[in-house]
């Protein structure tokens, strides 16, 4: 979780806990797959001249 924390930009994890809570209950792999996404596309932007 704190990477996640990390790659979303949120201060604790457990307010990443409070946010996502919800999606976790539902849909373990949806969630996954749309955090593996917004990782690879922060990581491009980081890599991208111009970027972030």
């Amino acid at each position: 979780m704190k990477a996640v924390q990390r790659v979303l930009g949120y201060a604790s994890a457990a307010m990443t806990l409070d946010v996502y809570a919800d999606l976790l209950e539902n849909d373990f792999e949806a969630v996954g797959v749309a955090l593996d996404l917004a990782a690879d596309l922060t990581a491009d932007t980081l890599r991208t001249p111009g970027g972030i």
